[in-house]
């Protein structure tokens, strides 16, 4: 599968990178769907809609988004300030 605006690529054993292939498996929408940003979203939803549905919870929520947001603000003040940060 190759999707508009991602490449993976990888450089084991080579000065060169080399494109690599993201297997069927991980694609969760139809074939449809174009590349780029509505892919993605439509990755997106397609996880949620899933955990929703089974109770589950595979991607982020908004707790996550908080926690990653705490983190970036003390990355920013240790940068800022040059102080270490206690999370």
């Amino acid at each position: 599968m190759k999707v508009e605006g991602m490449h993976l690529a990888n450089r084991e054993n080579s000065s060169s990178l080399a494109e690599l292939t993201i297997p069927d498996h991980y694609r969760w929408v139809p074939d449809t769907i174009p590349g780029g940003p509505v892919f993605n979203v439509a990755q997106a939803l397609e996880k949620f809609a899933k955990d929703i549905m089974e109770g589950t919870r595979r991607i982020p929520n908004f707790d996550d988004a908080v926690k990653l947001h705490i983190l970036l603000d003390h990355i920013q003040k240790a940068a800022d300030t040059g102080e270490r940060q206690v999370l």
